[in-house]
């Protein structure tokens, strides 16, 4: 069985609608329902998710919808006698209470919180009955995308029309919903349009610069919940990418005890509105996830193909159904990291196999140890992500536009694209600037002492060691940064030439880089505390007065920072006060922290055993002026 996230329920008010009581199912009402509930599967265009039906007479028609891989129901109707007679037919095979759910209906306004339901459901209503319900109440309660259909069955009276439905669309301003008479009776369908200012997280650092700020407008502090759910505890490494509604956990090759075997090299798309688990796909024994392997945009997930590794393979985010595949004839080999900038595809194609790895350690521990991870963390050479070829697909036009070698090995780590530009690291050779647009060589810069400083190993830095892994170069418009775990310098050169602008020492190994109000923001104060520092000169303007802590990565919101700090928990520094709050109930996830997204902020799963109040995923949402006291 499927676990569903809780959906919060508000206050009641009174409430007096006309519906028809719940009829005994018979055989022709369960045909009818069937072919009904695809005609709605398909003007909907999915078929999973959370679903109010609104009229316990639909029972035939929620048991339909109602399925552990399907949607969660929940039939509200104002008439007690019709819901426990309705309630007595939900449990015929033993749906009830898993996915399906019936109760009174005692308000006008509909019990649930903003953009949580899928689908809102009415097809026995009567002129009266439509007059009582609100087009706006609907709509507050639908998703952005999430869909209504209302209407009446063929043959039932009083008659409900076209005209009644447009009317009720119109009372409201809204001029795009059109009714509809078909074979199964009078229909409108409602879409619910999404607000302006949403963001996609759509790379693992948000953007293909790495910088890991999100401009969503619609998230803003205070919060409050928009739901709890699974996964849980989960492998790791895990990172995660959200567009469209909807977010994307790849979980790696390393488990710990047995609870998080699982989810061992698992791909799992979940909705973003109210946690429903989409789909899964099972990744190839040690594929590694923390790297710049997919991207998520509105309408597709691209994959670095999880097979072979040549090229990329397009998934419907929606049902994770494969719908094309991008590769090249030449250069071949293997995909180390891929990238979307405007309408074109840009990857790092490498000859050399990384290492397939899938540790099982099965420790009788609550805790776990940095000594546990695979072997390739601790390889003094690192493992993965390395190859000698850049190359360029245009997405529109689906033709390769260029192909770039390098003789030395491109580290996957060290690429950032911006303004234009794509920047790589070659740790043997040099560093260098391609025009993202020809593929052709702007700099290049052979300095070793630019790529000593880089190398150079960390000593006497507090913190964990963090992930060898993750990110390690941020584009700015006149700066790139390089800023490598358990490194010991943050390193800064020209974008224009490549020239070694200025070196800062480090204090703590894994704090990560943004670039945000045209500053510098790292954690290498005292005990990691969080600088800001001018981009050209690497002077240090302030000091925040916040340690990043761990492996949690650091991360923006218009109007928030966030982070794991101390004291333990969930820490945010409001941007305009400069207070510093903290929710101890949660924490950031560990390679993700606090990603801003689809108008909303996803914190969680869990990859550690950092136990705290609330485990899973924990999403919220602005708090939109609620009040939160309780009635005296």
């Amino acid at each position: 069985m499927r676990k569903q996230p809780l959906l919060a329920l508000l206050g009641a008010l009174p409430l007096t609608l006309l519906f028809a009581a719940a009829p005994p199912i018979a055989l022709a009402d369960i045909a009818s329902d069937q072919n009904l509930a695809i005609s709605i599967f398909d003007r909907a265009g999915f078929d999973k998710g959370v679903c109010a039906v609104l009229g316990a007479a639909d029972t035939t028609l929620a048991l339909e919808l109602a399925d552990p891989n399907g949607f969660l129901v929940h039939v509200l109707d104002p008439s007690a006698e019709a819901v426990q007679s309705a309630q007595t037919q939900g449990d015929i095979d033993e749906r009830y209470g898993r996915s399906l759910v019936l109760e009174r209906r005692t308000s006008s306004r509909l019990p649930y919180i903003d953009n949580i339901l899928d689908l809102v459901l009415a097809s026995h209503l009567t002129p009266d009955a439509l007059k009582a319900e609100s087009p706006t109440e609907i709509l507050r309660v639908l998703r952005p995308a999430g869909i209504a259909i209302l209407g009446q069955r063929k043959g039932e009276q009083p008659t409900l029309s076209t005209n009644d439905l447009n009317a009720w669309t119109r009372s409201a301003g809204i001029e795009s919903a059109e009714a509809i008479e078909d074979e199964f009776g009078t229909w409108v369908k409602l879409t619910k349009p999404a607000p302006s200012g949403m963001d996609e997280w759509s790379h693992w650092e948000h953007r293909p610069d790495n910088n890991p700020v999100s401009t969503d407008q619609v998230i803003k502090a205070p919060f409050m919940t928009q739901f709890l759910g699974p996964p849980y505890y989960i492998a790791m490494p895990a990172i995660s990418v959200a567009a469209g509604g909807r977010i994307f956990t790849a979980m790696g090759h390393i488990a710990h005890h047995r609870r998080e075997e699982p989810w061992l090299n698992t791909l799992v798309a979940c909705n973003g509105y109210n946690g429903t688990m989409l789909w899964t796909r099972k990744l190839p024994d040690g594929y590694l996830v923390h790297r710049s392997a997919m991207i998520a945009t509105a309408d597709t997930l691209y994959l670095i193909h999880p097979d072979d590794g040549e090229g990329v393979v397009l998934l419907d985010p929606e049902t994770g159904l494969e719908k094309d595949r991008i590769r090249f004839t030449r250069p071949r080999g293997e995909w180390k990291w891929i990238a979307i900038e405007g309408d074109v595809l840009y990857g790092l194609v490498g000859k050399k196999e990384d290492p397939k790895e899938t540790t099982i350690l099965r420790s009788e521990f609550t805790h776990w140890s940095w000594a546990g991870l695979s072997k390739g963390y601790y390889e003094e050479t690192h493992p993965w992500g390395f190859g000698n070829d850049l190359v360029a697909y245009d997405l529109k036009q689906r033709k390769a536009l260029w192909a770039h070698h390098e003789e030395g090995l491109i580290d996957s780590r060290g690429l950032a694209i911006g303004g234009g530009r794509l920047y790589f690291y070659c740790p043997d050779t040099h560093i260098g600037c391609l025009d993202a647009a020809s593929g052709q060589t702007v700099w290049t810069n052979p300095d070793p002492k630019i790529r000593e400083l880089v190398e150079e190993p960390g000593v006497g830095l507090t913190s964990t060691p963090g992930f060898k892994t993750s990110c390690f170069a941020l584009y700015t418009p006149e700066v790139l940064f390089y800023e490598g775990q358990t490194l010991m310098n943050v390193v800064a050169v020209s974008t224009k030439d490549g020239s070694l602008l200025w070196t800062l020492p480090k204090t703590s190994s894994n704090p990560n880089m943004m670039f945000l109000d045209g500053k510098l923001l790292v954690g290498i104060g005292e005990e990691g505390s969080t600088l800001v520092v001018e981009p050209l000169t690497g002077k240090i303007l302030e000091d925040l007065g916040f340690a990043k802590r761990s492996c949690s990565r650091l991360t923006a919101t218009p109007d928030s920072l966030f982070c794991r700090a101390n004291p333990e928990g969930f820490t945010r520094f409001d941007r305009a006060t400069k207070d510093i709050l903290l929710n101890g109930a949660m924490r950031p996830a560990c390679n993700d922290g606090a990603i801003g997204a689809n108008g909303l902020l996803y914190t969680g799963p869990w990859l550690c055993d950092c136990n705290l109040s609330l485990m899973g995923r924990v999403v919220l949402r602005s708090d939109g002026g609620f009040n939160f006291d309780l009635p005296e």
